[in-house]
């Protein structure tokens, strides 16, 4: 029996997981929700994140799901997890409220059904974490309140002024492989 539970995010379930054809000693995850989509992850980064204390875990594995996703903006399917990707992503300070409201605005828009129903499906909401770089749904219902209050006031500068947007290529935090 196969093993689908996500590399970064065990809790939740993926398409499919499956060893890498390419590289015997990664994995590949197929449509993990929690993480945004499909990655590649080697087996010692995978190891290690199953290792980490369960204080750090979340916000740490929530700023990791933060780099596929801006990876896959910038045209990178299934992007690699290595271990030095985690530690370097490890010290990032967590992204911007701006920024975070954005990027949930950016998936939000992506679905066509209401807000509502949106928030209340279980199959958008790990998305929704992801794309917010939200750990719990209180979080997320947050960033929700503080579009609402906030509707003339653009949740984020350009990207080119913002050094801590994540889909700018020239942003250092999250490195390219």
């Amino acid at each position: 029996m196969t093993d689908n539970r996500c590399k970064i995010w065990p809790e939740f379930v993926a398409t499919q997981v499956r060893r890498n054809e390419d590289l015997n000693t990664s994995y590949y995850v197929r449509k993990s929700p929690r993480a945004g989509g499909d990655y590649v992850i080697d087996e010692d980064a995978a190891e290690w994140l199953a290792s980490m204390e369960a204080d750090d875990s979340p916000r740490a594995k929530s700023r990791l799901t933060t780099w596929p996703i801006a990876r896959r903006h910038q045209g990178v399917e299934a992007p690699r997890v290595t271990h030095q990707l985690i530690h370097e992503v490890q010290s990032l300070p967590n992204l911007e409220v701006g920024v975070r409201c954005e990027r949930l605005l950016r998936k939000l828009a992506s679905y066509s059904s209401q807000i509502i129903d949106i928030m209340q499906s279980e199959d958008t909401l790990p998305e929704l974490l992801a794309w917010s770089e939200s750990v719990e749904v209180s979080e997320l219902k947050h960033l929700i309140s503080w579009l609402e209050s906030n509707p003339h006031h653009p949740p984020a500068r350009r990207k080119s002024q913002n050094p801590h947007n994540p889909y700018n290529p020239k942003y250092p935090a999250y490195p390219c492989e």
